[in-house]
């Protein structure tokens, strides 16, 4: 099993979601697709706004909002929870561009681009050193950037080149 996978089980038993989020990835490729993309892009170290790991949140959000959906909508409306569950997690995820991550060495501080490279690549070229999570006066970007940069990062290009891939990209920015 990848570390990712493992890391996004212990994230959902501890949230109580275990059995849901299961569920939810062996009827959802593209959810479990997703999930894991966004794990191996930003791993653990980046925290939310009370300094709990960003994956927990965006990854506990994303299960809880697709099980309401299907508490509200009844399961007939599968493409409403799944539409949920990825709102949700791109969301909470975007946060990620509201933070510096910082490796503190010896000769001054490196600062993670998130654009160049995915944080867990950052933490493992600076093994031995602190990482420091800063959370920035402002974001990198307003959060419509954000949530597209997020997409850009986890989504599948072929998905992101079908023809109604400008109406993913409006309902996700959609408030």
């Amino acid at each position: 099993m990848p570390a990712e996978k493992k890391l996004l089980i212990d994230i959902a038993r501890r949230h109580d979601l275990l059995t849901e989020a299961k569920q939810i990835w062996r009827l959802h490729p593209l959810l479990d697709q997703l999930t894991m993309a966004l794990a191996q892009y930003i791993g653990t170290q980046p925290q939310d706004h009370d300094g709990r790991p960003l994956l927990d949140m965006a990854v506990s959000h994303a299960v809880r909002r697709y099980c309401d959906c299907q508490a509200e909508l009844g399961s007939d409306q599968e493409d409403t929870a799944v539409a949920a569950y990825i709102k949700s997690m791109v969301d909470s995820a975007s946060l990620i561009y509201s933070q510096n991550l910082v490796a503190r060495t010896k000769t001054g501080d490196i600062r993670w681009m998130p654009f160049e490279e995915s944080a867990i690549e950052f933490e493992q070229k600076h093994p031995d050193v602190k990482l420091v999570v800063e959370q920035r006066e402002r974001p990198i970007f307003r959060r419509s950037v954000a949530v597209m940069a997020v997409v850009l990062k986890i989504m599948p290009y072929s998905l992101l080149e079908q023809a109604d891939a400008p109406t993913l990209f409006d309902d996700l920015l959609a408030a």
